[in-house]
């Protein structure tokens, strides 16, 4: 009895130790190689490089305050917010009067991305409505027309995924990087 039950423990600490080092080892390397080999920018974290230097990632939001430059998502995260808490509905009346001013509208709908956290703090997109209520204040920003900023708007407007499936999608820092490519050939003041 004695014998059998130290034999299952051996055979036991044996495949913990085969299955590590086949789960833990191997079954990552592989996955790494396969997302290397046939998904390599994603694999790398979709990062995003201008003049050889990264920049940024298209899937993590970058903070941008100039009122030159298309803004992201709000991304305070505060899992205690509900729809009936008084802070949150204070911070996004707040946010439509300071969006309203900021970008010259009086009482027109602003976007709810606009004023809402991103539950993730790290969304890096904003709807199509929340790039075109920005436009004004960009194209004013920037002296230039507002016809140029909604072209630069329509060209990163992502499709829904298989055409039925999220919303429409607009990725801040891609646009902004456009912005700033606009800004530049066309002499004016590029930041970047």
């Amino acid at each position: 009895m004695k014998n059998k039950f130290l034999k299952q423990i051996v055979n036991a600490i044996a495949i913990l130790i085969v299955l590590t080092f086949i789960l833990g080892v191997i079954y990552p390397f592989i996955v790494m190689g396969l997302g290397q080999l046939f998904f390599p920018h994603q694999a790398n974290g979709s990062l995003i490089r201008q003049d050889g230097k990264i920049i940024g990632s298209s899937l993590v939001q970058q903070k941008f305050t100039s009122d030159r430059y298309f803004h992201g998502r709000p991304a305070i995260v505060n899992y205690t917010d509900t729809p009936t808490n008084k802070e949150l509905l204070q911070r996004i009346k707040d946010r439509i009067k300071t969006d309203r001013k900021q970008d010259m509208h009086k009482n027109q709908y602003v976007p709810v991305d606009l004023i809402t956290d991103s539950g993730s703090g790290v969304d890096p997109d904003i709807t199509p409505a929340g790039a075109f209520y920005q436009a004004k204040r960009v194209a004013y920003e920037n002296n230039i027309q507002i016809k140029d900023i909604n072209t630069l708007i329509n060209g990163h407007i992502k499709g829904r995924i298989l055409g039925i499936f999220g919303q429409k999608t607009v990725n801040v820092l891609k646009l902004n990087i456009a912005l700033n490519t606009y800004l530049k050939t066309h002499k004016t003041n590029g930041i970047w």
